[in-house]
Formats: C-alpha cells, sequence, structure tokens
C-alpha cells in the first residue's frame, strides 16, 4: 500500500464497537503513511466517543449538532418531523467537517443511520471513495417492531420512500443494512457476504475480510471453574431501546433478578452488562449489579457468560469462555431465527435452569468441552478464511483501494 502514502481516511462512528473495530485497520494503514480521523457523531448518537478514541491514540472530531448535544438514545425517540430536521441541517455541518479533512475514503460501521447516510451522500458529492465495515451479526430477517405506532411508521416510510429518493433526499429513505451508498462492503463471514450480495446497491463490491475487532480477542483465555470469583456475566439485548418488544425487556430485568439472587445464594458473583444503548438504570432498580466495561475486559475474568444475541457470542468463543443462552423466557418466538443454534449454545428457559447448566459446568472437563465446540463453531462461521490478525490488513486494502 505504498501508494497510498499521504493519503487521509475519515472513519464515521456513532459508537465505542466501531472505534475498536477501526482501530486495528487504522493502525494498519499507518504503518503505510495514511492518515486516519475518526469523525465522532456523539452529539446525536450520544457516548463519550472521543475518550474512546483518546485510548487507542487516534485524532477525532466531533460533528456539531446546532441546538446542542442529545442524549444517549433520544435521536430516534423523537418526533419523525425534529429527526428529518435533524438530518437536514447537519448536511451542511457534515459537509464543513469533510471539507476540512479533505478525506479519500470514508469508512463506517452502519450505512442505514440516517447521519451515516448523510455522510456517505456528500463523502460521495466528493468523489470520496465509500467503505462499510460490517458490524454486527446479520440475518435475512430482522425482527419486527412490536409496538402499533411503531408498525405503521414502517409501513409510511416504505410508502414514502420512493417519493423521497425521487425529490433528492435518499437520506430519509427506508433501507437495510448494506444499501447504503458505499463503493465496498467489508463482511466478516461467508454467510454475510452471500446476504449482502443479494442486498447491495448495484455496483458494490461484497469481499469477505473478516473481522479486525476479535483480533485481540484470540488471545484471551476465560476463567477456568474453581477460581477465586467463578463470575457470570450475562450480556443484554436492547428491545427497549430498538422498540423491538417490550414485553421481552421486561423478561430480561426479571431473569437477570432471579438469576441474581439464585447465584448470589451459591456463591457466584452476578454481573449484568447492559448493552451500550441501553439506560443501565432499569437494572440497577431491579436490585442489580451493572458494569460498564468493553466485552472483552469482562470475558477475561468470566467463568461463563450469558449472552442471547450479540456479536459477544463470537468474542466469548475466541476468548475461550462458554456461554449458555437465555431462549424464549426472554426472546420469545419470534426471535427463534436470530438465535444461536442450541446444539452448540444451550438455551435455557428458566433462572432454575440457568442455574442446573451453571452446576453441570463446574465440571472442568464439561466447561473445556464446551468451551471447545463453541470456538469451533466460530473459527468455522467467522475466521477459518480470514483470521482476525489479518483482516484489518484485508479491510485497509479495500479502502486504498487495492483488490
Amino acid at each position: 500500500m505504498s501508494t497510498a502514502n499521504g493519503m487521509h481516511v475519515a472513519f464515521v462512528c456513532s459508537n465505542a464497537t466501531h472505534i475498536h473495530t477501526f482501530a486495528p485497520v487504522i493502525a494498519k494503514l499507518s504503518e503505510s503513511g495514511v492518515h486516519s480521523t475518526l469523525l465522532s457523531l456523539e452529539e446525536y448518537y450520544g457516548g463519550d466517543l472521543g475518550a474512546v478514541a483518546a485510548a487507542h491514540g487516534v485524532r477525532a472530531v466531533m460533528v456539531r449538532r446546532r441546538s446542542g448535544p442529545l442524549v444517549p438514545n433520544a435521536f430516534y425517540a423523537r418526533s419523525v418531523s425534529a429527526i428529518w430536521r435533524d438530518v437536514l441541517v447537519a448536511r451542511r455541518d457534515v459537509a464543513a467537517v469533510l471539507d476540512e479533512i479533505s478525506p479519500a475514503a470514508v469508512v463506517v460501521g452502519n450505512d442505514f443511520g440516517l447521519m451515516e447516510k448523510v455522510t456517505l451522500r456528500v463523502a460521495r458529492q466528493r468523489g470520496a471513495r465509500r467503505v462499510l465495515v460490517q458490524d454486527g451479526r446479520l440475518t435475512a430477517r430482522r425482527p419486527r417492531e412490536d409496538e402499533p405506532t411503531r408498525r405503521l411508521l414502517r409501513l409510511a416510510k416504505s410508502v414514502l420512500s420512493p417519493a423521497l429518493r425521487l425529490l433528492g433526499l435518499p437520506e430519509l429513505a427506508a433501507s437495510e443494512y448494506g444499501q447504503g451508498d458505499v463503493d465496498v462492503i467489508c463482511v466478516t463471514s461467508r454467510d454475510s457476504q452471500l446476504l449482502l450480495r443479494q442486498r447491495a446497491r448495484k455496483g458494490t463490491h461484497v469481499v469477505l475480510t473478516g473481522q479486525p475487532r476479535y483480533a485481540s480477542a484470540t488471545h484471551g483465555r476465560g476463567a477456568s471453574p474453581g477460581t477465586e470469583d467463578n463470575l457470570v456475566t450475562m450480556f443484554t439485548t436492547p428491545f427497549a431501546v430498538d422498540r423491538l418488544s417490550k414485553e421481552s425487556q421486561h423478561r430480561q430485568v426479571r431473569l437477570a433478578a432471579d438469576l441474581s439472587e439464585r447465584l448470589s445464594a451459591a456463591r457466584v458473583t452476578f454481573l449484568v452488562k447492559p448493552h451500550p444503548r441501553e439506560d443501565a438504570a432499569a437494572y440497577r432498580s431491579a436490585g442489580l449489579t451493572t458494569v460498564d466495561e468493553m466485552p472483552a475486559a469482562l470475558l477475561a475474568r468470566s467463568w461463563v457468560a450469558i449472552v442471547g444475541i450479540s456479536t459477544v457470542i463470537e468474542e466469548a468463543a475466541l476468548a475461550g469462555v462458554p456461554l449458555i443462552v437465555p431462549g424464549r423466557v426472554v426472546h420469545g418466538s419470534r426471535f427463534d431465527h436470530q438465535m444461536p443454534p442450541a446444539d452448540i449454545y444451550p438455551w435455557f428457559e428458566s433462572s432454575a435452569e440457568a442455574c442446573e447448566l451453571l452446576d453441570g459446568l463446574r465440571d472442568p472437563s464439561a466447561w473445556q468441552r464446551l468451551a471447545e465446540r463453541q470456538r469451533a463453531s466460530v473459527l468455522g462461521e467467522l475466521v477459518a478464511t480470514v483470521p482476525p490478525d489479518l483482516a484489518a490488513a484485508a479491510v485497509a486494502a479495500q479502502i486504498v483501494g487495492r483488490r
């Protein structure tokens, strides 16, 4: 990539996961003299992304919101008119930031968020190469919102979207992940590659690069049975924030509270790691102990993880930490197609069943077998072709236009 010397790349970040995904790529680009800047959308979406960027030694530039920062999770919780007004006003602010940086390439981890779509549109107008790096798990069908008002809004968007495109407002039109205005999509797995080749715009290259965020996870090792803490960590799903199911969110909190009580009696430490888009207060008000650490740090000291729908499934396997899955007790039946397979990831339907599974994993050989089976599954699904330590270089090559 020596021909890229002097090139500047802008990485658009709406959450900390994007920074952790992009950091290994930025380091790889730096080796070839490519300069990188993080564009933080935290004033729109929330979160202290500047601090995370600084921890990685990366320069961050914030896209300012003219009427002041929004609190986390507030952007999409407002009226349609308020959201659209923000998006339309943001065009000039995004353009000003990109003009100052003058990037040859703009990289996103999300191509269907409204602010990301604005950024991609401005980048296209300035002739920048546009790249999407897969940031999470993908399925062909996303569970739909269960609230009547959300269903009506989704229907209205499907009707209005063609008109919005004709009016020159494509960033306001509805779209799925992978349908954005990008030149290249860097995907984690062959399944994702197949799905996004069917979904992507004509002319978009969908390339299997692997997931750079997993590189550091391959060297970890979970806390084996008999360690002092016997720590069990539950990673949650943002049902309420994503308006997928209020009832699932209630069941998730109740299950965590029941588990905490049972495990406390068994002298097992139990922590809840709320999803970054969630408000941890809902769990604390139920008497639960929450923690705000990155998954890799938590997994490094966990005996077992409890996970539903999350990329933590992959991170736990690569870190050597076995996990068990809350099944329909939390998710109901309409999430079945998104859940990890029960023959590899044991499901439980009550706090009592979870404790039975955990008791079985006190046997070191059972713990080891489950961890190895899950690790083998993830290696076969995600990284058999492109190991994580090579993924950063593969993504970097796509950013600078080498195939």
